[in-house]
């Protein structure tokens, strides 16, 4: 069908009174996507201050400090196709299990986002960015994990970056900003966010 051909509900008519059932079948599917849905989208973030020795010689260690901070996303969605959308756009690497894998064998088994606490209308995120001060190995040995963004694997580093991929996604599938909280005013610093499709 041609972008945006909006006689959906005509032609379905059409295949039916002519009983084509594969395009019955692709229709329904396409008016069900289509259809009204809500989507709800809460954010927190948890700061905290993590000491580590830092090796700065054979024989030299030293104490350092860093801010780390975690970030938890909760996204209810009543419509299943728009969460399956979102997953297969974010990508979450496994824990690292200290190092017997050989090199390369995560990137093989890196999965969408939520993969293993899928739910037909839930997702949840949690994630915590690596910062610049924090060496590679106490990240890892912390169980942290980056949330990355498809195609590319960039790294989602904040709450307002999450905001923003699903504004980008939910404002292309139809869905309208309904409300923002706490700052109407400021939507990709929002703690929570409610959008509709009518």
């Amino acid at each position: 069908l041609p972008e945006g051909y909006r006689e959906m509900r005509l032609l379905q008519r059409e295949a039916d009174f002519y009983q084509v059932q594969p395009l019955l079948r692709d229709l329904s599917a396409q008016i069900l996507e289509s259809s009204h849905a809500l989507l709800q989208c809460n954010l927190r973030s948890t700061s905290q201050i993590l000491h580590f020795t830092l090796k700065e010689g054979p024989l030299h260690y030293a104490l350092s400090t860093c801010p780390v901070t975690t970030y938890t996303a909760k996204v209810f969605c009543t419509s299943p196709s728009f969460l399956d959308l979102l997953r297969d756009g974010l990508e979450m690497p496994p824990p690292d299990d200290g190092g017997d894998k050989p090199a390369g064998h995560e990137q093989q088994h890196r999965q969408p986002a939520g993969h293993g606490q899928q739910q037909r209308h839930r997702l949840s995120l949690e994630w915590t960015p690596r910062p610049a001060l924090l060496p590679e190995a106490e990240y890892t040995r912390h169980g942290f994990r980056p949330l990355l963004a498809r195609p590319g694997g960039q790294e989602v580093p904040d709450a307002p970056a999450l905001v923003e991929a699903v504004l980008t996604l939910a404002l292309g599938r139809g869905f309208r900003l309904d409300a923002a909280h706490p700052d109407p005013s400021d939507v990709l610093g929002s703690s929570a966010l409610r959008l509709v499709r009518y």
